[in-house]
């Protein structure tokens, strides 16, 4: 596809891309309940894009042109078996790619497991549980621009659910589970949740939930170093603006509260109202650290902005 924007001279802007993609899925179906699935795909991309490249010599930034390629290839596979009031489910699923961008580039590979199972309990409560397992390695071969610390990682990450679901009369239902995580930047993580729901009449719903839920770090904001900007320094050399990640960065959490109501005016149309009130802490914050001297690859100054978890913040709405 040929871009279509244009940079402040007229000139057109860089930024058109193309992608090739190829994939195959087979099914099968044994025994009534019993079902199988196959997927396999691949592909190969290329956009187009402007960056704003610092530079050791005046001028200390100019507009340069590049291009990020992508590929990559995966295989999934799954499984289902429906027996008596359980309903279970496997799946595997492998990816494998790569990519450059900024000046650097990331091969990755990605395993994934999964395993699941939907019960109906005598008394007709509705549990879920499930397990997932999930390993990625990758190799990110950096640059002055754009770099991981240690360049190659193996991440391993693991946890598991359940849920359940009760009658708590002819019209109230009331759903209690709790996702439970481990990875080996933050440990252990469990975030539970409680949802109720009320039905008066035939067309009208009244709920209520209270959930606590986590992002985990990702690699980049541990080990990731990039240059955002470039002016002039102490003694006439160049001064540039890094964002640097944390070895300390933690979770960042939210516990939320919300509540609605839903009216069915007629078959084609509804009334819905719904508030919420958020607590988020230990958002990311970038902290600005004492300026640091390097002669690599060419004499200059980096001011570093150090993510941290010092955020916090309320949210309220309808």
């Amino acid at each position: 596809t040929q871009g279509a924007n244009r940079i402040f001279d007229g000139m057109p802007g860089h930024d058109g891309w193309s992608t090739n993609r190829i994939g195959m899925r087979f099914d099968w179906s044994g025994r009534p309940g019993e079902s199988a699935t196959v997927i396999a795909g691949g592909y190969r991309s290329k956009v187009n894009r402007q960056l704003m490249e610092p530079r050791f010599t005046p001028p200390l930034s100019v507009i340069t042109f590049d291009h990020a390629d992508q590929a990559a290839w995966n295989l999934l596979g799954r499984y289902d078996v429906q027996t008596g009031d359980a309903n279970l489910k496997a799946q595997v699923a492998y990816d494998r790619s790569n990519r450059t961008i900024v000046h650097a580039r990331e091969d990755r590979g990605t395993l994934d497991i999964d395993l699941s199972a939907d019960i109906t309990l005598p008394g007709g409560v509705g549990f879920q549980a499930g397990f997932g397992y999930r390993t990625t390695e990758d190799h990110i071969a950096g640059s002055f621009m754009h770099y991981y610390l240690p360049s190659s990682k193996t991440d391993q990450r693991f946890g598991g659910f359940v849920q359940g679901t009760w009658s708590l009369g002819p019209s109230t239902e009331l759903t209690v589970g709790a996702k439970v995580l481990h990875d080996e930047y933050v440990g252990w993580q469990v975030q539970p949740s409680v949802r109720v729901m009320h039905t008066p009449s035939e067309v009208e719903h009244v709920w209520a939930a209270l959930t606590r839920a986590v992002r985990t770090p990702a690699r980049a904001d541990r080990a990731v170093g990039i240059i955002v900007t470039s002016q002039p320094g102490p003694g006439g050399l160049p001064l540039f603006g890094e964002l640097r990640g944390s070895p300390d960065f933690r979770e960042e959490t939210v516990v939320a509260l919300e509540t609605g109501y839903r009216h069915r005016l007629s078959e084609t149309a509804y009334f819905d109202a719904a508030t919420y009130l958020n607590f988020y802490e230990g958002l990311r914050t970038f902290e600005p650290q004492d300026i640091e001297f390097r002669t690599d690859p060419a004499p200059h100054w980096v001011l570093p902005m150090q993510f941290a978890n010092k955020g916090s913040a309320t949210t309220v709405g309808a």
